[in-house]
């Protein structure tokens, strides 16, 4: 990982072969942006605008499947 847009909508990825003294890996911590967008819904299907923290906490405890090890994880 390189980075993250500012909008937190999307994280970069370079190959290990690729990389320079221009270019360098970062961890997710280093990375990690939140997403601006706000487009969280509840059961009914209506917006509920939830972003950041608020967001994280809603999701937390949730599956997730690590794309490392295949494991489902929880978030």
């Amino acid at each position: 990982m390189v980075g993250t847009n500012s909008a937190g909508g999307n994280a970069f990825f370079v190959r290990k072969d690729l990389l320079n003294e221009h270019i360098q890996p970062i961890t997710i911590e280093q990375g990690f942006t939140f997403s601006k967008a706000r487009e969280s819904r509840d059961r009914s299907g209506n917006f509920t605008f939830i972003g950041g923290d608020a967001r994280a906490k809603l999701i937390q405890g949730m599956p997730v499947i690590n794309i490392i090890t295949g494991e489902l994880e929880k978030f």
